[in-house]
């Protein structure tokens, strides 16, 4: 395991971005570093406490980062079960999916 990294201004810029969002249900991140090429972030604010933070973690935050900074990332406190994970990401998946017409 290496050290964690200062973060880049690319992170601090996406981190930025994703407050903006954040605020609206009163909450923020804030980052703990970047660590093997995984960026940690903590909540706060009513976020902190939020039952939905894996929620916003598969169906917000990871997929900006990915797509931002081509990185993975962890929350602190985040942490379900990788069977709960699975089944999130499919059903966020499927919301995606167009819906499928009877021909």
């Amino acid at each position: 395991m290496s050290a964690a990294v200062a973060p880049s201004a690319g992170v601090e810029e996406a981190i930025a971005t994703l407050n903006l969002a954040l605020r609206t249900h009163g909450g923020s991140v804030e980052c703990l570093g970047v660590e093997d090429g995984t960026l940690r972030l903590r909540m706060t604010g009513l976020c902190a406490a939020c039952l939905f933070k894996p929620v916003t973690l598969e169906a917000t935050i990871r997929p900006y980062i990915r797509e931002r900074l081509a990185m993975d990332v962890t929350i602190e406190g985040a942490r379900i079960s990788e069977e709960a994970q699975a089944r999130l990401r499919r059903a966020l998946q499927s919301s995606y999916d167009p819906p499928v017409r009877p021909r």
